[in-house]
Order: structure tokens, then sequence, then C-alpha cells
């Protein structure tokens, strides 16, 4: 992986959060995605904020890599059709599913089992609320989970040639 690679924070966090969401819904879709009419359906945005901690790790060369873990935010959007099979209900028990995901335990249980190497940790998430819409020409309800998270680099994904 190159430097400009691993810099793709929102890239990292959103690939993160569709593999860990993949276990409650099949159609799970990162920002910017087109076509994405399948229901139902979980849409992830991240967005990195600013440095919360500089940190340095020590590599080859001099005078080490300085690397950083930043604060940010997530959204997941879950969206239902309540006139099929899929009733309110159903759209109710999608929000429960994701945030049983987004439990701290949760996260660090999946990375922590992860065996390819994840280029973004997620160190810390939090509950920063929900929104909710109702879209009535196509009968879609959705609502809009927040969290806050801490994120770094993963000292193990630096390229080794810095």
């Amino acid at each position: 992986m190159t430097l400009y690679e691993l810099l793709q924070y929102e890239r990292h966090i959103e690939d993160t959060l569709i593999a860990m969401l993949g276990a409650v819904c099949e159609n799970v879709y990162r920002s910017r995605t087109s076509n994405t009419a399948q229901t139902p359906r979980l849409e992830v945005k991240a967005f990195s904020g600013e440095v919360f901690q500089r940190q340095q790790t020590p590599i080859a060369a001099a005078p080490g890599w300085i690397y950083s873990t930043f604060d940010g935010r997530i959204e997941i959007t879950a969206k239902t059709n309540r006139t099929s099979a899929q009733k309110t209900d159903a759209h109710i028990e999608l929000i429960g599913k994701v945030r049983s995901i987004l439990q701290q335990f949760a996260v660090v249980a999946w990375q922590n089992a992860q065996t390819a190497l994840l280029p973004i940790l997620l160190i810390d998430i939090r509950d920063a609320g929900t929104d909710d819409a109702v879209a009535d020409t196509d009968d879609i309800d959705a609502t809009t989970l927040r969290y806050g998270i801490l994120f770094s680099i993963n000292p193990n994904a630096i390229p080794s040639n810095l």
C-alpha cells in the first residue's frame, strides 16, 4: 500500500463499516454510490476531523514517521420499503442490528478477528443521535444513525519504504 492509498481515511473507514455491517444487511453501500434502490439497505458515510492526538512511531528512516489519532464521524442510513414484506418492524429491527454491530466492544472484537491488515483502526465509537425520515412517494422509511469516532493509522500498515 502506498502512502497516498493509506491516507484515504474516509474510504478505509467506510470499507471497514461495510465489512462489519454486511453481517446484518446484504445491501451496504459507501458514500457516493449510485443505483442504490434495493431495500433493505444501509448507506455509510465517513468524515475525518481534527487531529486528536499526535504520536510518533520509529521506522527505519530518520526522523521517524509521525502518525496521529483523529476524530471524525460516521453516518449510517437504514432504508426499508414499508409496503413490501418488510414492514415497520423490519425497519426497527434493522436499526437495532446496526446499533449492536457498532457497540465499542463489538467493533474492537471484529477488528481483532481480522486476518487482513486494516489500514485504519477505529479506536472509539460513540452514539451521537438519530434522524428519521419518510419518503411517502416511494414508501421508504429512513433512519440516519450518527456516531462520533476516534481513529488512527494502523502502524503495521505504514509503507516500509518510509
